[in-house]
């Protein structure tokens, strides 16, 4: 944020992390300051010289509370049957997520991989099943056949719902599962950083279409977020 290192905030932690995220990058504020004097033909004062280093422990900043890095190994749990949904991108006039919206169980909430074709209020939903898990990964192994042994590395596999609500709920993933959250966007990046946007044919693809084809990386989500919540 530019505030410098020996800037102390008052009141608790969270209400400091809040002052953090109400305020305004004050470098920033400066430069903006600066443009409209300049530009209404104002002069602008000298600049006194910014200090970031860390003070010597026996300064005269003793009375801060400490210079060291907050740990956070204690993040804040979602509610028991809390819902999640969550994609990779927009792409072709559809969206892949990972969801536990649909279910109609509060305590323990089924997980699917849903295919939402459309925008606003008209679009239509399309869950995953198995069968639809077999076809896609069908045409992955066509088009994309060395994105099958990578899902592993992306921390990609079947998981029961209760594991994948569990995760989302502690925020914490475990050896072999990430965080749902974590999961999806790790995929986008990967996704986004090896694959071209090329389209490819949506002829078999189990999903009315109004187009021919269907984005690759589209159908490299349906295939690993399927392979996720496939029974």
């Amino acid at each position: 944020m530019g505030f410098p290192y020996t800037y102390r905030f008052v009141g608790g932690e969270g209400t400091k992390w809040k002052q953090i995220g109400n305020a305004v990058c004050p470098p920033m504020s400066a430069a903006l300051a600066r443009a409209i004097i300049v530009g209404t033909g104002g002069k602008v004062l000298g600049q006194a010289e910014k200090v970031f280093r860390v003070p010597a422990p026996d300064s005269k900043y003793v009375a801060l509370d400490n210079y060291k890095e907050k740990v956070f190994d204690n993040p804040p749990s979602k509610k028991h049957g809390s819902r999640f949904r969550r994609h990779t991108f927009k792409d072709g006039g559809m969206t892949v997520a990972l969801t536990n919206q649909l279910s109609a169980k509060d305590e323990n909430p089924e997980w699917q991989t849903v295919v939402y074709v459309g925008s606003g209020k008209s679009y239509d939903t399309y869950p995953f099943n198995d069968k639809d898990h077999q076809v896609v990964t069908e045409l992955v192994k066509k088009y994309a056949p060395g994105f099958v042994s990578e899902l592993k590395k992306l921390g990609i596999r079947p998981a029961k719902s209760s594991e994948l609500q569990e995760a989302y709920e502690r925020q914490i993933g475990s050896k072999d599962l990430k965080e749902p959250t974590e999961l999806v966007d790790g995929l986008s990046n990967y996704l986004f950083e090896n694959f071209e946007n090329d389209e490819v044919s949506a002829e078999k693809l189990p999903i009315p279409l109004k187009k021919s084809t269907v984005p690759l990386r589209q159908l490299l989500t349906m295939f690993a977020l399927s392979t996720i919540t496939t029974k």
